[in-house]
């Protein structure tokens, strides 16, 4: 596997960064300790799993 590259954690950053990359062109691999199910860092905690920005 061949990666442009790798992003650290799956938090709201890494998962921001990793989708301007791919929206690039970048092939992106991302790390990150816990399950598939719960990226998205402290805003999946914070929100359960939904992360809104500008909503009543």
């Amino acid at each position: 596997m061949s990666s442009d590259a790798i992003i650290v954690g799956a938090g709201l950053a890494g998962l921001v960064a990793a989708a301007e990359l791919v929206d690039a062109g970048k092939h992106v691999t991302i790390v990150d300790q816990e399950p598939e199910a719960t990226f998205g860092g402290q805003a999946w905690w914070s929100f359960g799993g939904l992360f809104l920005v500008d909503s009543p």
